[in-house]
């Protein structure tokens, strides 16, 4: 009688159920990855198409050799996952790039890629490249979870002593 052996541990971790919420790009950057969670299948395929004219025009890459586009759907949990895999050192360097703050146009593109174009409020609403890693705002809540009542006291305060300080400014070029 023949045991069954579980490989899977021997796999590379491709493909992997990622439990963040849609609506974001995120990096991993020990499989040299982005992943772009979304909400909807046009979503994703929106995403896809900014992503690699992105990584074709910013940073010259060429798509199957330099980095691979996977979409990875799970409609049970409304989540569609766009995974793009860096596979040369090309690729690399652009990854670490755009997850250094190296080229932030690249980085908008990315991160707003899966908003209908001239819809600004929801580009603004965009979260930021963050690592897979980080805990994840949700869009809706990411005004309140960065100001609290205190910090919108000391955020007057200091926009008052900015204030004061430019029309001080102004007056001595009088």
């Amino acid at each position: 009688m023949q045991e069954s052996c579980d490989f899977s541990s021997l796999l590379p971790r491709r493909h992997q159920d990622y439990s963040f919420q849609p609506g974001g790009v995120r990096f991993d950057a020990d499989r040299m990855v982005l992943v772009g969670s979304y909400s909807d299948e046009l979503s994703t395929a929106r995403a896809k198409r900014v992503w690699k004219y992105a990584l074709t025009e910013h940073f010259f890459l060429d798509k199957g050799s330099d980095y691979r586009l996977t979409s990875i759907p799970n409609p049970e949990k409304d989540l569609f996952v766009l995974e793009c895999e860096f596979l040369t050192s090309a690729g690399r360097y652009a990854l670490w790039r755009l997850i250094n703050n190296q080229y932030p146009e690249a980085q908008y593109l990315i991160e707003t890629a899966h908003v209908p174009e001239g819809d600004f409020e929801q580009k603004i609403k965009a979260p930021d490249l963050c690592s897979v890693e980080e805990p994840t705002i949700m869009s809706s809540d990411w005004a309140s979870a960065l100001r609290t009542p205190a910090e919108s006291a000391e955020l007057k305060t200091i926009k008052q002593l900015v204030m004061s300080w430019l029309s001080t400014m102004a007056m001595k070029k009088e």
